[in-house]
């Protein structure tokens, strides 16, 4: 209801290491987009409750 979970426990070290960027990038940019509302994050739990927005940050056309 809250938008789309990401089923498995996923924390910011293995973001960081699955997009080969630094956990500093990750950490900031996963707190930039909790208070723009694009995501809600707790530990190793992560749900994307704006999915268009996310997808018009990445610069995809859909």
């Amino acid at each position: 209801e809250e938008g789309i979970e990401i089923a498995f426990p996923v924390t910011r070290r293995n973001i960081s290491e699955m997009t080969g960027t630094t956990l500093h990038t990750v950490s900031r940019l996963l707190s930039a987009w909790e208070k723009e509302g694009i995501v809600h994050s707790t530990r190793k739990h992560i749900v994307v409750t704006a999915p268009h927005r996310l997808v018009l940050l990445s610069g995809a056309q859909g």
